[in-house]
């Protein structure tokens, strides 16, 4: 089975682990949320935080941002589209020949070139799309196997494209096309077997970045320029696969994703660092994959948690808050309109860094676009103070198992009778896990507490924090749970820095409550208040 590679491709075969056939990109279909009133609010907070829906989702997809910010690229029915806040959906056309199908990959700076691959006489062909030649195809290097070319990349200014052709399948070949060249591939690591795709070019053109085939048969991020031609990245300590996804304008920075010994993860590269690995959201879902950079190289979007399709959560990434949930960096700084959201990924982010784009399910679980601005808030931290004992508060909550009833996160700031709620029925049971974060990563000791109660004499309530140097959750207390509001602390003294993450100082905590009861029996628990307490 051939596989097209392609932006989206990347998050299922890194973060499922398989391949797949190609997917359907974005739908940018009208919809109730991209009303006139909605796209002026959005333009009055361009400078702030804002979020908007965009548009029907039918599937699979990553929408992809001009470097302004202000036209994103998708599809409606498998057809390619433009969509600004002021023409809304703009169909790009079609290839002669074709069925009609196409997907956009890349758009230029100013949102004028579109490129990506559609149906057309020859089969699967690269195109380049401006308003005034409409979608041009850009032909297919030389091969025995079939017609199939895309174009993934775009310089600023539209002028040079970059891609993948699949004719000489299985050693697909990376290209480089302008209008003096035409496709030339790219070249591909000595002693592989040829294998080579070209995920994305810097603004001028200078720099491109994908991934190859080595001598050893693995896949490996490159970086090329035309006098270094392709640079190896490297890889994870014991891994043997990283792709490069994005690149900063100068090309100094990389990032994209690989396989490390804690699962997929994706990474950010530098000359000076090498690769670095950005993490996950989530541990008990370790998977993540930087999918776009800004032009400073300073902020990154993409996957921080979830193992397959319509099953993540968008991040975003500053070089000193490191991997942030982008849904509840949102929250936190007023944008309300994404409550109900799930962010699935942010797949482009503008040259500023301010606006993202990606993929979510609306509060009614329908696929949809969507549209982001942001403020860039990543100060230094202060200098330390004396280390004192500190309270950590609830920074994050997710229910795990059981039936959320009310509440979040919210809710577990303080003692005050406004509860998170959860319900289960039989003996299924129910868990949450909370984050939190510290200001420094020592401890002699790390206590957590959980002011809860739950109904049914004999359900039991576990509390396990998670161990950062091990990768798993540690069960620190078992016990019957009270069914009116009591607190439980839990404290260790066994090395209780390796609950603390290094970089990123988050601390994970997971209640659960396991009842007893017949099939038809329902229980409920509830938590009013959740914090730690890190000891010097």
């Amino acid at each position: 089975m051939k596989t097209r590679w392609t932006h989206r491709t990347i998050v299922l075969v890194l973060l499922a682990a398989c391949r797949s056939e190609p997917t359907t990109p974005t739908e940018l279909a009208p919809s109730p949320t991209s009303t006139a009133a909605g796209l002026a609010q959005h333009a009055v907070a361009a400078a702030g935080y804002s979020f908007q829906g965009i548009g029907d989702l039918a599937s699979k997809s990553s929408p992809r941002l001009s470097a302004d910010g202000q036209t994103v690229v998708g599809t409606i029915n498998g057809r390619a589209v433009k969509w600004t806040a002021a023409t809304g959906s703009v169909p790009l056309g079609a290839l002669p020949g074709g069925d009609g199908t196409s997907v956009p990959f890349g758009i230029s700076a100013d949102g004028s070139v579109i490129v990506g691959s559609a149906s057309s006489a020859n089969g699967t062909e690269a195109f380049r799309w401006t308003a005034s030649g409409g979608m041009m195809a850009l032909g297919d290097l030389p091969g025995t196997g079939s017609f199939a070319s895309h174009a993934l990349g775009v310089s600023a200014d539209g002028a040079i494209v970059v891609g993948q052709s699949s004719r000489l399948w299985p050693t697909a070949r990376a290209f480089r096309w302008t209008a003096s060249t035409g496709l030339a591939a790219l070249g591909s690591f000595p002693g592989g077997d040829g294998f080579s795709a070209a995920h994305a070019i810097t603004p001028d053109g200078q720099a491109i970045v994908g991934a190859s085939h080595n001598a050893a048969g693995q896949e490996e991020a490159f970086r090329w320029t035309a006098s270094t031609g392709l640079v190896p990245l490297g890889f994870f300590p014991g891994s043997g696969f990283t792709r490069a996804l994005g690149v900063s304008a100068d090309g100094a920075v990389v990032v994209g994703a690989g396989a490390t010994n804690r699962g997929f993860e994706g990474f950010r590269w530098t000359v000076q660092d090498g690769m670095v690995g950005l993490g996950s959201l989530d541990p008990n879902d370790f998977a993540s994959s930087a999918s776009a950079v800004s032009a400073d190289g300073k902020v990154l979007v993409g996957i921080g948690s979830g193992a397959a399709d319509f099953n993540g959560e968008a991040f975003v990434w500053f070089p000193l808050a490191r991997m942030l949930n982008l849904k509840q960096y949102l929250l936190n700084h007023g944008a309300s309109a994404v409550q109900g959201w799930r962010l699935i990924e942010a797949s482009s982010v503008s040259a500023d860094g301010l606006t993202i784009v990606g993929s979510a399910l609306d509060p009614q679980g329908k696929p949809m676009a969507w549209i982001a601005t942001i403020q860039i808030e990543d100060t230094p931290a202060p200098p330390p103070g004396p280390d004192t004992t500190e309270t950590l508060r609830p920074t994050a909550a997710s229910v795990l198992s059981g039936t959320p009833v009310s509440g979040g996160v919210a809710q577990l700031q303080g003692s005050d009778d406004a509860y998170s709620r959860l319900q289960a029925s039989g003996k299924n049971a129910m868990q949450v896990s909370i984050t939190g974060k510290a200001s420094k990563a020592q401890a002699s000791e790390l206590r957590f507490s959980v002011e809860a109660a739950a109904t049914g004499s004999t359900t039991r309530q576990d509390i396990a924090l998670f161990d950062f140097a091990a990768g798993a959750w540690v069960t620190l207390r078992q016990g019957i749970a009270t069914t009116t509001d009591a607190t439980v602390v839990t404290a260790t003294t066994n090395q209780p820095g390796r609950f603390i993450e290094a970089g990123t100082l988050r601390v994970l905590a997971r209640v659960t409550f396991v009842p007893s009861g017949g099939k038809r029996v329902v229980t409920s628990a509830r938590i009013d208040q959740a914090s730690w307490a890190r000891v010097p």
